[in-house]
């Protein structure tokens, strides 16, 4: 392949993938820009969509504090007295226990353990 065949083929890669009319694009808007920014660079990075290091230092810093908070999370979950979980035999976490309690007002008499005279329900 000659040396013109492979530009040619290249600028139809170029064309099928849409560089070409993008870089036309973000071009004819840094033209028509009335003030040019001072980095043309920067202001083509952000036409296209790449972030800045303004919005790549934000996202550092709202990572660090998700990582902290989650830190945190983990260890309240690992104080927690354990009363509150039920466990299978062989240890496994299987859920928070729940206990129904009558508020004294028999809505259902036929459902509330209290006036029964039964336990209060576990679910």
């Amino acid at each position: 392949m000659s040396g013109e065949s492979k530009k040619e083929e290249f600028r139809k890669y170029l064309e099928r993938s849409g560089v070409i009319d993008a870089l036309t694009k973000v071009l004819v808007a840094l033209y028509e820009e009335p003030e040019k920014p001072a980095n043309a660079l920067d202001f083509i990075k952000q036409y296209l969509g790449a972030p800045t290091s303004g919005d790549v230092e934000t996202m550092k810093a709202e990572k660090d504090e998700m990582l902290a908070k989650t830190k945190e999370l983990e260890k309240a979950l690992a104080v927690r007295p354990s009363s509150s979980h039920q466990t299978s035999e062989r240890g496994e976490h299987t859920g928070l226990s729940i206990t129904l309690r009558c508020t004294g007002v028999p809505r259902n008499p036929a459902t509330c353990g209290t006036h029964q005279g039964s336990q209060p329900k576990r679910i």
